[in-house]
C-alpha cells in the first residue's frame, strides 16, 4: 500500500492499482498506467525529509487521471509497485528526479 494525500490511498496486486478513498475504491489495469515521476524532491515538513510523487493513468473513459503521494524515504514501496507494473506494461514511463 501506498498512502496517498487527499483522502486516497494505492493498494496494487499483479495486475492492478486499486485507488482507495471516501468514494469507494477505483481499480485501474496496469495496461493504463502511463507515468510514476518524483514531482518534488527534498521538501522537509516536521524536520522529516519528503518526497512526492505522481502517477498518471487512463481512466474507463480515456481521459488522462493522476494520484500524488508523499513518502518519506526514496523506499522500496515504489520500486515495487514499478516494478509491478513494468511487468505487464513495458512502456510505462518512470523519473526518479525533479527540481525543488
Amino acid at each position: 500500500m501506498i498512502r496517498g494525500y487527499r483522502s486516497k490511498d494505492l493498494y496494487y496486486d499483479n495486475v492492478n492499482m486499486y485507488l482507495k478513498g471516501h468514494d469507494g475504491i477505483l481499480t485501474v489495469p496496469f495496461e493504463k498506467v502511463k507515468k510514476v515521476q518524483l514531482t518534488l524532491s527534498d521538501a522537509t515538513i516536521m524536520g522529516l525529509k519528503f518526497y512526492q510523487y505522481k502517477i498518471q493513468y487512463m481512466d474507463a473513459d480515456g481521459s488522462e487521471c493522476e494520484f500524488h503521494f508523499w513518502t518519506a524515504t526514496m523506499s522500496t514501496e515504489i520500486d515495487n509497485f514499478e516494478r509491478e507494473v513494468k511487468n505487464v506494461n513495458h512502456d510505462l514511463i518512470v523519473e526518479h528526479w525533479a527540481a525543488s
